[in-house]
Protein backbone atom coordinates (compact mmCIF):
# COMPACT_ATOMS: atom_id res chain seq x y z
CA UNK A 1 0.00 0.00 0.00
CA UNK A 2 1.53 3.53 -0.78
CA UNK A 3 2.21 5.56 2.08
CA UNK A 4 -0.14 8.27 0.94
CA UNK A 5 -2.97 5.73 1.65
CA UNK A 6 -1.49 3.98 4.39
CA UNK A 7 -1.18 7.13 6.46
CA UNK A 8 -4.88 8.11 5.01
CA UNK A 9 -6.55 4.88 6.67
CA UNK A 10 -4.42 5.51 10.08
CA UNK A 11 -5.71 8.45 10.02
CA UNK A 12 -9.76 7.16 9.49
CA UNK A 13 -8.74 4.53 12.38
CA UNK A 14 -7.84 7.25 14.88
CA UNK A 15 -10.63 9.58 14.03
CA UNK A 16 -13.17 6.02 14.56
CA UNK A 17 -11.36 5.53 17.97
CA UNK A 18 -12.19 8.61 19.63
CA UNK A 19 -15.55 8.88 18.17
CA UNK A 20 -15.86 6.10 20.22
CA UNK A 21 -15.35 3.72 17.26
CA UNK A 22 -19.04 4.06 15.96
CA UNK A 23 -20.03 5.31 12.73
CA UNK A 24 -23.22 7.30 12.11
CA UNK A 25 -24.55 6.53 8.40
CA UNK A 26 -25.48 9.76 6.60
CA UNK A 27 -28.61 10.62 4.90
CA UNK A 28 -28.70 9.56 1.26
CA UNK A 29 -29.56 13.11 0.28
CA UNK A 30 -25.89 13.85 2.18
CA UNK A 31 -24.11 11.30 1.16
CA UNK A 32 -25.47 11.17 -2.56
CA UNK A 33 -23.82 14.45 -4.35
CA UNK A 34 -20.20 13.08 -2.59
CA UNK A 35 -20.84 9.95 -4.68
CA UNK A 36 -21.79 11.59 -7.48
CA UNK A 37 -18.57 13.90 -6.54
CA UNK A 38 -16.56 11.69 -6.96
CA UNK A 39 -17.58 10.07 -9.83
CA UNK A 40 -17.42 12.87 -11.47
CA UNK A 41 -14.04 13.69 -10.21
CA UNK A 42 -13.12 9.88 -11.76
CA UNK A 43 -14.29 10.69 -15.10
CA UNK A 44 -12.11 13.90 -14.99
CA UNK A 45 -9.32 12.02 -14.19
CA UNK A 46 -8.91 13.69 -10.64
CA UNK A 47 -8.37 10.32 -9.02
CA UNK A 48 -6.83 12.08 -5.91
CA UNK A 49 -9.33 14.76 -5.61
CA UNK A 50 -11.82 11.54 -5.69
CA UNK A 51 -9.58 9.97 -3.02
CA UNK A 52 -10.44 12.52 -0.52
CA UNK A 53 -13.80 12.98 -1.33
CA UNK A 54 -14.78 9.27 -0.76
CA UNK A 55 -12.99 9.47 2.58
CA UNK A 56 -16.68 11.24 3.05
CA UNK A 57 -18.74 8.31 2.66
CA UNK A 58 -15.90 5.41 3.56
CA UNK A 59 -17.06 2.42 5.52
CA UNK A 60 -20.70 2.31 7.28
CA UNK A 61 -20.83 6.07 6.83
CA UNK A 62 -22.03 5.48 3.40
CA UNK A 63 -26.09 4.37 2.78
CA UNK A 64 -25.78 0.92 1.43
CA UNK A 65 -27.73 1.32 -1.64
CA UNK A 66 -24.99 3.85 -2.50
CA UNK A 67 -21.82 1.42 -1.68
CA UNK A 68 -21.75 -0.46 -4.71
CA UNK A 69 -21.20 2.87 -6.87
CA UNK A 70 -18.74 4.21 -3.95
CA UNK A 71 -16.88 1.04 -4.08
CA UNK A 72 -16.47 1.10 -7.78
CA UNK A 73 -15.70 4.60 -8.03
CA UNK A 74 -12.78 3.99 -4.91
CA UNK A 75 -11.41 0.71 -6.98
CA UNK A 76 -10.98 3.17 -10.23
CA UNK A 77 -9.62 5.76 -8.79
CA UNK A 78 -7.25 3.50 -7.05
CA UNK A 79 -6.33 2.05 -10.01
CA UNK A 80 -5.40 5.04 -11.89
CA UNK A 81 -3.31 6.05 -9.00
CA UNK A 82 -1.07 2.78 -9.58
CA UNK A 83 -2.68 0.95 -6.52
CA UNK A 84 -3.72 -1.75 -8.36
CA UNK A 85 -4.33 -4.25 -5.17
CA UNK A 86 -5.86 -1.60 -3.34
CA UNK A 87 -8.26 -1.06 -6.46
CA UNK A 88 -9.18 -4.89 -5.98
CA UNK A 89 -9.71 -4.69 -1.95
CA UNK A 90 -11.85 -2.14 -2.83
CA UNK A 91 -14.27 -4.46 -4.91
CA UNK A 92 -13.35 -8.05 -3.57
CA UNK A 93 -16.89 -8.28 -1.50
CA UNK A 94 -18.67 -6.64 -4.54
CA UNK A 95 -20.27 -10.26 -5.52
CA UNK A 96 -21.20 -11.42 -2.39
CA UNK A 97 -22.43 -8.02 -1.32
CA UNK A 98 -24.12 -6.10 -4.35
CA UNK A 99 -25.44 -9.44 -6.44
CA UNK A 100 -28.17 -7.70 -8.33
CA UNK A 101 -25.47 -4.34 -8.94
CA UNK A 102 -26.09 -3.02 -12.38
CA UNK A 103 -22.68 -2.50 -12.20
CA UNK A 104 -21.45 -5.86 -11.86
CA UNK A 105 -20.24 -6.31 -15.45
CA UNK A 106 -18.06 -3.06 -14.76
CA UNK A 107 -16.45 -4.79 -11.32
CA UNK A 108 -15.58 -8.18 -13.66
CA UNK A 109 -13.71 -6.45 -16.09
CA UNK A 110 -11.86 -4.03 -13.95
CA UNK A 111 -10.78 -7.27 -12.30
CA UNK A 112 -9.20 -8.83 -15.24
CA UNK A 113 -7.61 -4.98 -15.82
CA UNK A 114 -5.85 -4.87 -12.24
CA UNK A 115 -4.89 -8.40 -12.74
CA UNK A 116 -3.26 -7.77 -16.14
CA UNK A 117 -1.96 -4.69 -14.52
CA UNK A 118 -0.16 -6.30 -11.66
CA UNK A 119 1.43 -9.41 -13.99
CA UNK A 120 2.77 -6.19 -16.23
CA UNK A 121 4.10 -3.86 -13.45
CA UNK A 122 5.93 -7.79 -12.44
CA UNK A 123 7.09 -5.81 -8.72
CA UNK A 124 7.75 -7.09 -5.32
CA UNK A 125 8.88 -6.18 -1.55
CA UNK A 126 11.68 -8.29 -0.03
CA UNK A 127 9.53 -11.70 0.51
CA UNK A 128 6.07 -9.76 2.45
CA UNK A 129 4.95 -8.88 -1.87
CA UNK A 130 5.07 -9.45 -5.10
CA UNK A 131 2.79 -8.61 -7.88
CA UNK A 132 2.95 -11.48 -9.69
CA UNK A 133 1.13 -13.61 -6.38
CA UNK A 134 -0.94 -10.17 -6.04
CA UNK A 135 -2.41 -11.01 -9.34
CA UNK A 136 -2.71 -14.26 -8.86
CA UNK A 137 -5.24 -13.65 -6.27
CA UNK A 138 -7.41 -11.22 -8.09
CA UNK A 139 -8.01 -13.95 -11.09
CA UNK A 140 -8.76 -16.63 -8.53
CA UNK A 141 -11.34 -14.51 -7.44
CA UNK A 142 -12.48 -13.32 -10.81
CA UNK A 143 -12.84 -17.01 -11.49
CA UNK A 144 -14.69 -18.17 -8.70
CA UNK A 145 -16.88 -15.22 -8.19
CA UNK A 146 -17.49 -14.36 -11.40
CA UNK A 147 -18.28 -17.52 -13.44
CA UNK A 148 -19.78 -15.71 -16.12
CA UNK A 149 -17.11 -13.62 -17.24
CA UNK A 150 -16.11 -13.80 -20.81
CA UNK A 151 -12.65 -13.76 -18.78
CA UNK A 152 -13.08 -16.74 -17.20
CA UNK A 153 -11.03 -18.80 -19.59
CA UNK A 154 -8.39 -16.55 -20.14
CA UNK A 155 -8.06 -16.27 -16.22
CA UNK A 156 -7.37 -20.16 -16.07
CA UNK A 157 -5.07 -19.90 -18.60
CA UNK A 158 -3.04 -17.65 -16.32
CA UNK A 159 -3.76 -19.61 -13.53
CA UNK A 160 -2.92 -22.50 -14.93
CA UNK A 161 0.66 -20.96 -16.33
CA UNK A 162 1.25 -19.28 -12.66
CA UNK A 163 1.35 -22.77 -11.48
CA UNK A 164 2.98 -24.90 -14.06
CA UNK A 165 5.77 -21.77 -13.45
CA UNK A 166 6.11 -22.88 -10.09
CA UNK A 167 6.53 -26.80 -10.49
CA UNK A 168 2.79 -27.05 -8.83
CA UNK A 169 1.69 -29.46 -10.80
CA UNK A 170 -1.39 -31.11 -9.55
CA UNK A 171 -2.74 -27.61 -9.40
CA UNK A 172 -1.31 -26.92 -12.80
CA UNK A 173 -3.70 -30.12 -13.69
CA UNK A 174 -6.43 -28.91 -11.98
CA UNK A 175 -6.52 -24.91 -13.77
CA UNK A 176 -5.92 -26.70 -17.20
CA UNK A 177 -8.25 -29.71 -15.97
CA UNK A 178 -11.11 -26.70 -15.49
CA UNK A 179 -10.69 -24.84 -18.85
CA UNK A 180 -10.73 -28.17 -20.91
CA UNK A 181 -13.91 -29.01 -19.31
CA UNK A 182 -15.81 -26.05 -18.57
CA UNK A 183 -14.24 -23.41 -21.33
CA UNK A 184 -13.67 -26.27 -24.29
CA UNK A 185 -13.94 -23.38 -26.91
CA UNK A 186 -10.69 -21.30 -25.42
CA UNK A 187 -7.20 -22.45 -25.26
CA UNK A 188 -8.64 -26.27 -25.73
CA UNK A 189 -5.68 -27.06 -27.39
CA UNK A 190 -3.15 -25.31 -24.84
CA UNK A 191 -4.45 -26.41 -22.15
CA UNK A 192 -4.07 -30.38 -22.92
CA UNK A 193 -0.37 -29.72 -23.73
CA UNK A 194 0.12 -28.50 -20.52
CA UNK A 195 -2.33 -30.42 -18.64
CA UNK A 196 0.22 -33.61 -20.10
CA UNK A 197 2.67 -31.85 -19.17
CA UNK A 198 1.96 -30.77 -15.62
CA UNK A 199 1.42 -34.47 -15.28
CA UNK A 200 4.27 -35.71 -16.84
CA UNK A 201 5.90 -33.31 -14.59
CA UNK A 202 5.14 -35.51 -11.41
CA UNK A 203 6.32 -38.66 -12.63
CA UNK A 204 9.53 -39.96 -11.50
CA UNK A 205 10.23 -42.75 -14.41
CA UNK A 206 9.44 -45.78 -15.65
CA UNK A 207 8.89 -47.31 -12.66
CA UNK A 208 6.35 -44.89 -11.14
CA UNK A 209 2.54 -44.70 -11.42
CA UNK A 210 1.35 -46.11 -15.33
CA UNK A 211 -1.68 -44.75 -14.83
CA UNK A 212 -0.80 -41.53 -14.90
CA UNK A 213 2.18 -42.33 -17.80
CA UNK A 214 -0.48 -43.69 -19.81
CA UNK A 215 -2.65 -40.45 -18.91
CA UNK A 216 0.04 -38.43 -20.01
CA UNK A 217 1.06 -39.93 -23.38
CA UNK A 218 -2.63 -40.15 -24.27
CA UNK A 219 -3.43 -36.23 -23.34
CA UNK A 220 -0.09 -35.59 -25.66
CA UNK A 221 -0.86 -37.79 -28.63
CA UNK A 222 -4.43 -35.87 -28.23
CA UNK A 223 -2.79 -32.87 -28.89
CA UNK A 224 -0.69 -33.89 -31.37
CA UNK A 225 -3.17 -35.32 -33.67
CA UNK A 226 -5.33 -31.96 -33.17
CA UNK A 227 -2.70 -30.04 -35.55
CA UNK A 228 -2.31 -27.03 -33.57
CA UNK A 229 0.02 -25.06 -35.24
CA UNK A 230 3.36 -23.60 -32.79
CA UNK A 231 6.10 -25.41 -33.85
CA UNK A 232 7.76 -25.36 -30.48
CA UNK A 233 4.97 -26.84 -28.41
CA UNK A 234 4.78 -29.33 -31.08
CA UNK A 235 8.49 -30.61 -30.65
CA UNK A 236 8.22 -30.99 -27.25
CA UNK A 237 5.01 -32.92 -27.29
CA UNK A 238 6.19 -35.40 -29.51
CA UNK A 239 10.01 -35.44 -27.90
CA UNK A 240 7.91 -36.26 -24.38
CA UNK A 241 5.97 -39.23 -26.04
CA UNK A 242 8.48 -40.56 -27.01
CA UNK A 243 10.28 -40.59 -23.55
CA UNK A 244 7.11 -41.88 -21.70
CA UNK A 245 6.45 -44.64 -24.28
CA UNK A 246 10.31 -45.90 -23.85
CA UNK A 247 9.41 -45.55 -20.33
CA UNK A 248 6.68 -48.09 -20.72
CA UNK A 249 8.23 -50.30 -22.77
CA UNK A 250 11.08 -50.14 -20.48
CA UNK A 251 8.89 -51.38 -17.46
CA UNK A 252 6.89 -54.04 -19.68
CA UNK A 253 10.27 -55.87 -21.22
CA UNK A 254 11.86 -55.65 -17.07
CA UNK A 255 8.41 -57.20 -15.60
CA UNK A 256 9.18 -59.98 -18.99
CA UNK A 257 12.52 -60.32 -17.83
CA UNK A 258 11.60 -61.22 -14.50
CA UNK A 259 8.49 -63.53 -15.22
CA UNK A 260 11.43 -65.39 -17.18
CA UNK A 261 13.80 -65.61 -13.98
CA UNK A 262 11.28 -67.36 -11.95
CA UNK A 263 9.87 -69.62 -14.97
CA UNK A 264 6.20 -68.28 -15.42
CA UNK A 265 5.80 -68.62 -18.75
CA UNK A 266 2.55 -66.75 -19.09
CA UNK A 267 3.08 -63.34 -17.03
CA UNK A 268 6.47 -63.64 -19.53
CA UNK A 269 4.11 -63.71 -22.22
CA UNK A 270 1.89 -60.88 -21.29
CA UNK A 271 3.82 -58.50 -20.67
CA UNK A 272 5.84 -58.97 -24.13
CA UNK A 273 2.86 -58.95 -26.12
CA UNK A 274 2.04 -55.04 -24.06
CA UNK A 275 5.79 -54.35 -25.43
CA UNK A 276 5.59 -55.43 -28.84
CA UNK A 277 2.49 -53.50 -29.43
CA UNK A 278 2.88 -51.56 -32.24
CA UNK A 279 2.27 -47.75 -30.48
CA UNK A 280 5.84 -48.81 -29.71
CA UNK A 281 6.97 -49.12 -32.89
CA UNK A 282 8.81 -45.55 -32.63
CA UNK A 283 11.09 -46.55 -29.17
CA UNK A 284 14.51 -48.36 -29.35
CA UNK A 285 13.80 -51.80 -28.22
CA UNK A 286 10.36 -52.57 -30.02
CA UNK A 287 12.03 -54.99 -32.42
CA UNK A 288 13.86 -56.44 -29.23
CA UNK A 289 9.94 -56.93 -27.64
CA UNK A 290 8.76 -58.18 -31.08
CA UNK A 291 11.55 -60.67 -31.05
CA UNK A 292 11.32 -61.96 -28.01
CA UNK A 293 7.51 -62.27 -27.55
CA UNK A 294 7.48 -64.47 -30.95
CA UNK A 295 9.85 -66.64 -29.37
CA UNK A 296 7.50 -66.76 -25.91
CA UNK A 297 4.49 -67.66 -28.40
CA UNK A 298 6.78 -70.74 -30.07
CA UNK A 299 7.48 -72.25 -26.58
CA UNK A 300 3.92 -71.65 -25.24
CA UNK A 301 2.82 -73.17 -28.68
CA UNK A 302 5.07 -76.37 -28.50
CA UNK A 303 4.41 -76.68 -24.77
CA UNK A 304 0.47 -77.63 -25.48
CA UNK A 305 -0.11 -81.30 -26.13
Amino acid sequence: MPLRRLIRSLLLLSLAALAGCTTTTLPYTQAEPVVADAEARVAAADHEGALAVLDEVDGDACPKRLRDRRDVALARARFATGELFDAYEAMKDFAAEYPLSELRPVVMTMLWDVATALLARDSSFLFFWSDRNGARTVLEHLSTNYPDSPRVGDALKILGDLAYEDEDYDLAQQRYGDLMLNHPDEWVAYARFRYGMSIVGCLEGAEYDQVRTNEAERELAGFLAGGYENPEMTRIAAETVTMLQEWQIEHELGIAAFYARIDNAPGELLHLERAAEDRFDRTKRHAEAVQRRDAARARAAGAQP
